[in-house]
């Protein structure tokens, strides 16, 4: 024995599936044609309101292929010749019915038909194409009766409209339930209902099949009738989905034809062209209006369910996370608290009770709550997309926590506040970090303050040894060259000379030595901060063509050494910057004594600069000014750009400041 090549028992497998197909199809189609041929005596000759078999041709060419026509055409021939058509006729017919089914299919896969009516187009494009399709089948099948000799020439147009609703009816009814089968998704469907749903939709069911028997059809009898059926066919359509509303509509379209077939029902009274009409316009109507109502709860539950997976992420990752989520709503009420955040603060939750914002703002720290609450609301107010938010509040175990809240806010299309999504986390280490790095920071300034301070001891130091020691030394030499030159100058004219070129000598080095003493510690800031300052301009105006200027606001506050020499320094620096570089022709240098503090302002009408380039560069005349400044708790600000000039303003308290504990 050979073994059998799989190739070829797969082209076996497709082979019998394709046979299988085209039996299943013509076998249903020929039986719907029995079943609906059975109706024929409700519509108007051999023709009938609901013709099934066109609704089985359009779904098998659509869902499965066009290549399954012959089945079609073959099981329309058969039905034909079983009701006593000649062949000639019967196959007349039977090209239109299948030409009809092929053009549906070719005109719904052009259209991008979706064969699950997700959407409300689908159930647009499905009717329009229905609509279109169906004439071929009606003009085929009149013309071919006519031209028999079956069907008389004047009642050709009534028998074409009876035939396209026929088929269109049969089409939109049983079409639409083979086209939308799906054995998984209706299983779906099913176990997703409640108990109490499925019994709705069977008694449903049922009263569509009794509405179209056991009503009358007098006004009242017809009034029931429609309200029932619309009432049944659209919570079905809107519970159970496309499908479901698709095969009630079937139910109720084939009971009240078979009603209408025994004499029953509302369409009963009317004659045969009124009452055929009448029963297509609202079977045709309340199931385009199912499947409409079908689509947008078939979307409801898609977005639904979408919600539900982005909900079930969202919990997933709110609820592993270390950051703490909160959720307030549109009258701040707490909405959602992760586990992590109960976690962090378990001081809300230790004794039971729930978290509020009352909850929350009892354990903030009492200097911030007031704050915090006023800026969170100020951001509402100004219809604030994001803000971040940084506090302390209250642990278990004492004392307190610091907390940052990145917050995004919430608002309608009416720019009404309706919520805010809180991202909290615990920064307790990294202030902890900030802190000390701070305090280390603030150490090393108060260090170089220190050697400043032992600096400017130093220069004082050499300044009065320099001035007192070496230049009275100096000043009494020049003073014994003198009287050298008065006791022997008499008798050497060459001796005058060499002794002149001494006293040159030491007059320079007793310019040099007032000159180095006055570097090292200027005599006028012995006597106080303001005329040392007004000294520094008056050299500043003596050196270059600048118009320098000393205001003061005239209070004298007594300031420490340390605090004299730092803004005195900072002064000199700054006439000496602008010396060099401002190219300025005003100088104004402004002292302003506040209760605990003092504004030092030094501005000029230079050239200016990039101040942020300035930084990069580290200048360090800026920096050694600054870090001045903040080793004493002030602060220095700069303002200055290119070709405006440049402005100084350096503020220090008057005293020594004890910093709080920042915790």
């Amino acid at each position: 024995m050979s073994a059998v090549n799989p190739p070829a028992l797969q082209s076996n497998h497709v082979a019998a599936t394709h046979w299988a197909r085209l039996g299943i199809i013509a076998t249903f189609y020929f039986l719907s044609s029995k079943f609906g041929a059975a109706l024929a005596t409700a519509g108007s000759g051999n023709i009938t309101l609901i013709w099934l078999p066109t609704g089985i041709a359009v779904a098998a060419l659509f869902r499965w292929d066009r290549r399954y026509w012959p089945a079609i055409w073959l099981a329309a021939v058969l039905f034909n010749l079983s009701n006593g058509l000649s062949l000639w006729t019967a196959l007349g017919i039977s090209v239109g019915n299948t030409l009809c089914a092929v053009v549906a299919a070719a005109l719904l896969r052009r259209a991008r038909f979706d064969w699950r009516f997700m959407h409300w187009r689908d159930v647009l494009v499905y009717t329009l194409v229905v609509f279109v399709s169906m004439t071929v089948s009606a003009s085929g099948g009149v013309a071919t009766l006519v031209a028999s000799g079956i069907l008389p020439v004047a009642q050709a147009t009534w028998a074409w409209l009876a035939w396209w609703m026929g088929d269109s009816v049969g089409a939109i009814v049983g079409g639409a339930v083979l086209i939308a089968f799906d054995p998984r998704h209706i299983m779906r469907i099913w176990h997703r209902q409640r108990l109490q749903d499925r019994m709705f939709a069977g008694a449903g069911l049922i009263l569509l099949v009794a509405s179209g028997f056991l009503l009358g059809g007098d006004s009242v009898g017809k009034f029931f009738m429609t309200a029932i059926a619309v009432l049944a066919v659209s919570w079905i359509a809107m519970q159970m989905g496309p499908w479901p509303a698709a095969f009630s509509m079937s139910v109720l379209a084939i009971s009240t034809a078979m009603a209408l077939y025994f004499g029953r029902g509302p369409f009963v009274d009317y004659d045969a062209h009124q009452g055929f009409t009448k029963l297509w316009a609202f079977i045709t109507a309340i199931s385009i209006t199912s499947l409409y109502l079908a689509t947008l709860a078939a979307q409801r539950g898609a977005v639904e369910r979408r919600l539900k997976v982005a909900e079930d992420k969202y919990r997933l990752i709110a609820e592993n996370t270390s950051d703490g989520v909160l959720q307030i709503g549109a009258n701040n009420e707490i909405t959602y608290v992760s586990p992590a955040y109960l976690k962090q603060v378990g001081y809300l939750t230790e004794k039971g009770v729930q978290p509020t914002i009352e909850s929350l703002y009892a354990v903030i720290h009492p200097m911030e709550r007031d704050t915090l609450f006023a800026a969170f609301y100020s951001a509402i107010e100004l219809k604030a997309a994001e803000r971040r938010f940084t506090y302390r509040i209250k642990i278990l175990t004492g004392g307190f926590s610091w907390r940052e809240d990145s917050v995004k806010f919430l608002y309608k299309e009416d720019g009404a506040f309706s919520g805010a999504n809180i991202i909290s986390r615990d920064i307790t280490e990294r202030k902890t970090v900030e802190f000390e790095l701070a305090e280390s920071r603030q150490h090393l300034r108060e260090m170089t303050a220190k050697n400043e301070e032992q600096r400017e001891m130093e220069r004082k130091h050499i300044a009065r040894e320099v001035h007192d020691e070496l230049g009275q030394v100096l000043t009494a030499l020049r003073m014994d060259i003198s009287l050298l030159e008065l006791r022997f100058g008499a008798f050497d004219p060459a001796f005058v000379s060499n002794v002149a070129s001494m006293r040159s000598l030491a007059d320079r080095a007793l310019t040099g030595v007032r000159t180095v003493a006055e570097n090292l510690r200027p005599v006028a800031l012995n006597m106080g901060l303001h005329p040392a300052i007004e000294w520094l301009c008056q050299e500043a105006a003596d050196r270059s063509s600048l118009d320098c200027t000393f205001e003061t606001d005239g209070t004298v506050t007594e300031l420490s050494e340390e605090r004299s020499v730092v803004l005195f320094r900072i002064v000199q620096e700054s006439l000496t910057n602008i010396t060099r570089y401002a190219h300025a022709a005003q100088v104004q240098v402004t002292l302003e004594y506040a209760s605990h503090s003092l504004q030092l302002t030094v501005q000029d009408d230079g050239v200016g600069f990039d101040v942020k380039a300035a930084s990069r560069q580290k200048s360090f005349g800026l920096l050694g000014m600054n870090e001045r400044a903040l080793a004493l708790g002030g602060q220095m600000d700069i303002a200055s750009a290119p070709g405006e000039g440049t402005c100084i303003r350096v503020t220090i308290p008057t005293s020594t400041l004890t910093p709080g504990d920042p915790t």
